[in-house]
């Protein structure tokens, strides 16, 4: 899934008045959270992304893929004061990182 895949799938799911620039700094969220806490990635070498990556893969693959709109979405209901929504929205993302995290373990440990 590229940067501009993860951002028109939320959009089209979740329709909403928040500006692609705001997006792409959540997304960049949910990027240094896994690049941070499953990949162990220094916080100084984080990647992040710009306008000018919308192209770009995002490192996650198919099908964890879907915790960026999931934590997208969550910031949406957050953003729109709409608490019981980003409850569920949470979880799907905290579930969709753990799932990857145990994945990239389980692979990492294999070599």
């Amino acid at each position: 899934m590229t940067v501009n895949e993860a951002i028109e799938y939320t959009d089209s799911v979740k329709p909403n008045g928040y500006a692609s620039d705001i997006k792409l700094r959540w997304l960049n969220e949910a990027e240094g959270f896994v690049q941070s806490e499953i990949m162990e990635v220094n916080t100084s070498d984080i990647k992040k992304y710009t306008e000018s990556d919308m192209s770009k893969k995002l490192l996650v693959p198919e099908p964890y893929s879907c915790l960026y709109s999931f934590y997208m979405m969550a910031m949406i209901d957050f953003m729109n004061g709409d608490f019981d929504k980003y409850e569920n929205s949470s979880q799907a993302y905290n579930n969709a990182l753990r799932s990857y995290a145990k994945l990239y373990v389980r692979k990492k440990g294999n070599g």
